[in-house]
């Protein structure tokens, strides 16, 4: 499972995580330890797309585009 944490309005704050759908052994939501960060320091992440057969994760960011410093 994938889901994003969007944060306040570009705030920079926005990630993407993933864990199983099963619970691992011995733990619960609380403290399960198989929730990992595949992406930190977002503006505002949303809407993910995965392609399994190119194993690639896509998503759409409601945040200012990045800007580039000369």
């Amino acid at each position: 499972m994938y889901w994003t944490q969007k944060g306040a309005d570009d705030s920079e704050h926005g990630r993407i995580f993933r864990a199983s759908t099963d619970m691992p052994r011995g733990q619960t939501p609380a403290n399960r330890l198989d929730v990992e960060i595949l992406f930190d320091g977002l503006p505002e992440p949303i809407d993910l797309e995965l392609d399994l057969e190119s194993r690639v994760l896509y998503w759409t960011d409601r945040g200012d585009p990045p800007r580039a410093t000369p």
